[in-house]
């Protein structure tokens, strides 16, 4: 089963009065979690199921400098409360029940739930460290890079490991010694994401060329633990409004597509430049998709989760991190602050009347939402590029509470095929369903499975969402397979 989502128009080879359209997540006030010990920067949420227990969990963290990862959990994913776990003790001082793990004066994120964990360890998340504990280790180690200067020079501000930190159930936390991603003359500037690419099954981690170079670049591993090949994958480009910086993007794989969480940022400023790089302004997220994992195209390049009211959590910043499947709904969990980027760091972490520094906020989103077709106006029509149903099968995640869409089989040439016409079919009308059958009143997709046809939609005041289906978008030599009376390769650089 493949799943067809309206991400571009790409496989629409004529269309009339159709309308590509951005999904809009709803946000969800009752589920703004704010941790009751600290007005920290509550940062980079990651929300799971916990298998022993049933519970929803959510780890998160307070602080960089340093790192402090916390603890929640929620019978239902909207109500949290802290995670009392006073048995488990962080390295240093613990900070309040549910602190679990400190990585002194080091900052990173997010957390990576590794679904293949060759390791044993599914918890994982990258770090960099800086500073006195990287002196140390340097001092006494001649083989270290930093060994000289720290003997010559003493502790400099520039000296950073990149660690990663590994954990069998997301509680007990320890850094993987053996872990083999630090490059001391490089570390790039956190979040670090990380997802599972099954394509090529390697993890991949999303992260900034250099510190403080605002780019989107990734690095791979075959275990999660030894990491290389650093490679630059997008940039603002000449049509972003200047100022645009890129400042991550978590990965989340969707059914048989990668999506991205950009979050983008307008670091502009009237005032003269007294620093490295522009550091203030607002941050929303933009789409980002991918049919590999490797190669990223962005989508309509309007912000898919906007900034909020001015007041509120997320009117300055809001970081998309987290993203569960729930029934007919994908919840999407994200840092959110009132303030502008950086500018919550100036005052301090200090609450202003009743809204606190920084919260992690939800929203949810119809699945299948992040992209859907509509018309124009009244009706509108399209018409597929030449594909084939490899098992006769189809279903639709469509909205038409007052309004039809209906459906014809053609043929290469778009005659329409005798029972699978608009005039036969079953029409999808006055409905809203994630999964219903597109299927004829006489004939099915049986008579045309294996072949090259193309499908034809006509509809009006309705979203269309995603098609289901084992669909395999045919190539000329599908066509000349097909011919021949040979079977189609559908699995080659399928969508």
């Amino acid at each position: 089963m493949k799943t067809w989502l309206f991400w571009d128009a790409w496989h629409l080879e004529h269309q009339d009065n159709v309308e590509l359209c951005q999904g809009q997540p709803e946000w969800m006030p009752e589920a703004t979690y704010e941790d009751p010990c600290f007005d920290y920067l509550a940062s980079w949420p990651t929300v799971y199921r916990d298998e022993a227990s049933g519970m929803w969990r959510m780890l998160y963290i307070i602080s960089g400098f340093p790192l402090s990862v916390m603890g929640a959990e929620s019978e239902d994913g909207i109500h949290w409360r802290p995670l009392d776990r006073p048995d488990i003790i962080p390295p240093g001082e613990k900070l309040a029940p549910n602190h679990l793990f400190t990585v002194e004066s080091a900052n990173g994120g997010p957390f990576y739930h590794d679904p293949v964990a060759s390791d044993g360890r599914p918890f994982k998340f990258g770090c960099v460290q800086r500073g006195g504990p990287v002196a140390g280790r340097a001092k006494l180690d001649p083989d270290s890079y930093f060994h000289e200067v720290v003997m010559g020079e003493g502790v400099k501000p520039w000296m950073a490991d990149n660690l990663v930190a590994v954990s069998e159930d997301g509680l007990r936390w320890a850094i993987d010694e053996d872990a083999t991603w630090n490059v001391p003359s490089w570390h790039p500037d956190p979040p670090l994401c990380c997802f599972h690419n099954p394509l090529t099954n390697q993890h991949s981690m999303v992260t900034r060329p250099g510190w403080g170079d605002r780019r989107i670049a990734m690095l791979s591993s075959e275990d999660a633990r030894n990491w290389g090949n650093l490679r630059h994958v997008m940039q603002p480009d000449p049509t972003d409004p200047i100022g645009t910086q890129f400042y991550g993007m978590p990965v989340h794989r969707y059914e048989n597509t990668f999506v991205g969480f950009l979050w983008t940022a307008s670091f502009s400023n009237s005032q003269r430049l007294e620093r490295f790089n522009q550091l203030w302004g607002p941050i929303d997220c933009q789409l980002a998709y991918s049919v590999d994992g490797e190669h990223w195209q962005r989508s309509v390049r309007q912000p898919f989760m906007p900034n909020t009211a001015l007041g509120t959590a997320g009117a300055g910043v809001l970081y998309p991190t987290s993203m569960v499947e729930r029934d007919d709904e994908l919840w999407i969990y994200s840092s959110a602050t009132p303030d502008l980027h950086h500018q919550y760091a100036t005052t301090q972490f200090t609450r202003k009347g009743q809204v606190p520094p920084s919260a992690i906020v939800a929203h949810r989103l119809r699945k299948d939402g992040f992209m859907y077709l509509t018309s124009k106006g009244h009706y509108a029509r399209f018409i597929t590029k030449p594909m084939a149903f490899l098992k006769p099968e189809l279903t639709i995640n469509a909205q038409a509470p007052h309004g039809d869409i209906a459906f014809q089989v053609t043929d290469l040439l778009s005659k329409p095929i005798p029972g699978l016409t608009f005039a036969d079919c079953v029409p999808f009308e006055r409905n809203d369903r994630i999964d219903a059958p597109v299927h004829w009143k006489s004939s099915t997709l049986a008579d045309v499975t294996g072949k090259i046809v193309r499908l034809e939609v006509r509809f009006r005041n309705a979203h269309i969402y995603a098609f289901r289906g084992d669909l395999h978008f045919a190539d000329a030599l599908d066509v000349a397979l097909t011919d021949d009376g040979r079977p189609i390769d559908g699995t080659f650089m399928d969508f």
